[in-house]
């Protein structure tokens, strides 16, 4: 189970509204609606909600509801199928890759070979890392 799935990773912004922050640009939103005065929500919706670049590279804002589910444990699981589809780079795999990174590193000089899936996995975070480096540029302009 990711952490996007487990409820007490996700921060209250206000009451009945709660983010999953991914990035700088990206996060996801639970918004718990209720009508009428029953205790509890009636369902909730989740949207992601961030900032995107069109063809031509222009950046623009956009929410996107991904579901109005009546129990929030659904919300949770198609929030992760969704961070897992769009292959977002988490805080983990920066960790993770960055430990990656020194061990290859030391490769060459404790004369190791580097797999392929080391190599990919490295290339992965380096190209996250430098179209970010690339949208903070172009916001400074």
């Amino acid at each position: 189970m990711s952490d996007i799935r487990d409820f007490k990773n996700w921060t209250q912004v206000c009451l009945g509204y709660y983010r999953y922050v991914v990035d700088a640009n990206v996060c996801y939103e639970i918004i718990a609606i209720q009508q009428g005065a029953k205790n509890g929500p009636d369902y909730y919706s989740l949207h992601v909600t961030g900032v995107w670049k069109d063809q031509t590279k222009t950046p623009f804002f956009k929410r996107e509801c991904l579901c109005n589910c009546e129990y929030l444990d659904k919300c949770l699981k198609i929030a992760e199928k969704d961070f897992e589809q769009n292959d977002y780079l988490s805080k983990e795999d920066i960790e993770k890759n960055l430990e990656t990174i020194e061990y290859l590193a030391n490769a060459k000089k404790d004369d190791r070979d580097v797999t392929f899936k080391e190599i990919r996995s490295i290339a992965r975070v380096v190209l996250k890392l430098y179209d970010k480096v690339c949208m903070l540029e172009e916001e400074e302009k």
